[in-house]
């Protein structure tokens, strides 16, 4: 969804009017629950009217055990979800793309509108809030929508100076969603270029991170768990290493597939910062890509510091930027 919204073009005025369109659902859906006293929090989860409300708005029941969100917080963000749901003409592109675009923005405050601790980048299991604090939650949405129009002017007017005119994105960029350990929907030889993070080996448990926009959005946590490469809930078993190295290879097999000859192929890779030995990704990168797919190392591993976005995870002692060519 992210990857969509990022080269998804509207028409002015086709814009604001689903703008619009959203803008009246959401009022109605809040007018619902505007007058309901939520001052007590304690007896609120008890309450009669709150309750059919959360049912009527199809609040993932998950928050209303584990509570995360100030009650009223959670209303709205169950009504900013059903409006985008029940946005109408739902079968047209354009709507289809706007109602995307949508869940991104609503996606992106879940973790803001929790009483979480702001510093926290993600969410763990021991970090339930015990004081639930208001966020308003429509007000980061539209936060949000603001800050993709922005974006979107600046896309065009550099694309302007690019090519003297908005060319159709459809027609530059395409989006597919799969497991890169099976490429199947990719043809050899097909592609220039490959930039990519892996997974950092034992450093987060990416799926449970992101749990919020799993419960919201409906996805099978248990099922993209048991899918994850290099997560952290897998970091005491013995063979854990193993494990990380044989998930990179079958990467690393349909990359080699895909790319064309000549093809480039640029990885970053996190050193954990509790690994004896810290170059030894890059050494199994290495073995792996250059010794046994037969790529060639245009350069020496560069290390840098961890983006500062990243430094709350404390596993991760540095990135290191590794680039090959497909001989």
């Amino acid at each position: 969804l992210i990857t969509k919204a990022k080269y998804t073009f509207f028409e002015k005025n086709t814009f604001i009017r689903l703008i619009n369109a959203l803008r009246l659902r959401l009022s109605l859906s809040l007018a619902s629950f505007d007058k309901l006293d939520m001052s007590d929090e304690k007896e609120i989860w008890q309450n009669h009217n709150f309750s059919s409300l959360a049912s009527h708005l199809s609040v993932p029941t998950v928050f209303l055990r584990d509570r995360w969100y100030h009650p009223r917080t959670l209303l709205e963000l169950a009504s900013i979800k059903k409006a985008i749901n029940e946005m109408p003409e739902p079968q047209t592109q354009e709507v289809r793309e706007f109602m995307d675009l949508c869940l991104v923005a609503f996606s992106s405050i879940l973790k803001k509108c929790s009483s979480q601790q702001e510093h926290m980048s993600y969410v763990a299991d021991n970090m339930i809030p015990r004081v639930l604090k208001y966020k308003p939650a429509p007000k980061h949405f539209w936060n949000q929508i603001a800050k993709y129009v922005l974006a979107l002017s600046q896309l065009e007017f550099e694309l302007r100076q690019a090519f003297g005119n908005i060319p159709n994105p459809r027609e530059l960029a395409t989006t597919k969603v799969g497991d890169a350990r099976d490429l199947h929907f990719v043809h050899d030889g097909q592609i220039d270029c490959i930039i990519t993070s892996p997974p950092y080996q034992g450093a987060i448990d990416t799926t449970t991170a992101h749990r919020l926009t799993a419960y919201w959005l409906d996805f099978d946590i248990n099922s993209l768990k048991q899918r994850e490469i290099g997560a952290r809930w897998r970091r005491s078993r013995k063979n854990a290493f193993e494990e990380y190295s044989g998930d990179l290879t079958l990467v690393f097999n349909e990359m080699k597939r895909v790319l064309r000859r000549g093809g480039t192929l640029a990885l970053i890779l996190g050193i954990p910062s509790a690994r004896k030995q810290p170059l030894e990704i890059n050494s199994l990168v290495h073995k792996l890509l250059v010794h046994d797919l037969g790529f060639v190392e245009v350069c020496e591993p560069i290390i840098r510091q961890t983006m500062p976005e990243r430094k709350s995870v404390k596993s991760i002692k540095d990135d290191i930027i590794m680039v090959f060519l497909k001989d």
